[in-house]
């Protein structure tokens, strides 16, 4: 029977390949915990502040590598709002001039401009889809797209509780790659980089509104890391039940009581 993957569903993999052979072939999926709810929401926001500069040719603020300043109660009138769960989000936000100079600058690109395409390419019903020669799926759901002398970049909206650490986009390297490999794969051509849109908060101001603090980080793509990935996945899916792995705490729970 065919298989359908994800960024998500083969992240497992790397850490147990066993939970992940259990979790696709069985069903049977490690307890999940409490799903934060506020990285969903400010994707949400981010999206329909970028497809507001989409429909009026402009290029977002964020990707411009600037830097930003703290809301003053003057700026309140002139920044973008959304009012989400009856919060106002503002996200023109703090930055240090180090920060500032160290950001990589994407305003020489341009956002994408198929916004149905873009739109199927978002849902996580739908995505970007491609299939091996065995019916083997993977799909994936990206935040945004950017263009540049014909060539697609891939931008991915992350929300964080703290500032980022020099290693932190490393975390997102396979699921970038991903990405990039799923849009090859369609026939679309893709710089050999990524963006990584951070926010993370950073104040309360006086009238009660959180302000943002948001960092632009350049990743590198490797698509042979992706597709590396994803044959190891069919390969342990395909296979016997594989041993856990060496610090999986969930396969060690169950070890204990059986």
């Amino acid at each position: 029977m065919p298989y359908k993957l994800s960024p998500s569903s083969m992240s497992t993999l790397k850490d147990c390949p066993r939970c992940f052979w259990l979790a696709i072939n069985k069903k049977i999926s490690p307890p999940a915990g409490i799903f934060p709810s506020l990285p969903s929401g400010m994707d949400a926001v981010l999206k329909k502040h970028f497809d507001a500069c989409r429909k009026k040719g402009s290029i977002p603020e964020e990707l411009k590598g600037t830097g930003a300043r703290l809301v003053s109660n003057t700026d309140l009138q002139k920044v973008w709002k959304s009012d989400f769960k009856g919060t106002r989000w503002h996200f023109n936000t703090v930055l240090n001039k180090d920060t500032a100079q160290q950001e990589p600058k994407a305003a020489d690109a341009k956002l994408f401009k198929d916004v149905d395409l873009l739109n199927i390419w978002r849902s996580n019903f739908k995505g970007i889809r491609w299939q091996d020669k065995k019916g083997n799926e993977l799909h994936g759901a990206v935040d945004e797209i950017l263009v540049k002398n014909g060539k697609l970049i891939v931008l991915d909206f992350k929300t964080r509780g703290f500032p980022c650490k020099d290693d932190t986009h490393k975390h997102y390297q396979d699921q970038m790659d991903i990405y990039n490999f799923l849009l090859r794969k369609n026939g679309y051509e893709t710089e050999d980089y990524a963006y990584l849109l951070f926010f993370h908060p950073t104040a309360v101001t006086k009238t009660g509104d959180f302000a943002f603090e948001r960092t632009l980080k350049k990743v590198e793509i490797n698509v042979k890391n992706a597709e590396k990935i994803f044959t190891s996945a069919i390969k342990c899916l395909e296979g016997p039940m594989p041993k856990p792995g060496k610090d999986c705490e969930v396969c060690e729970f169950v070890r204990e009581r059986t």
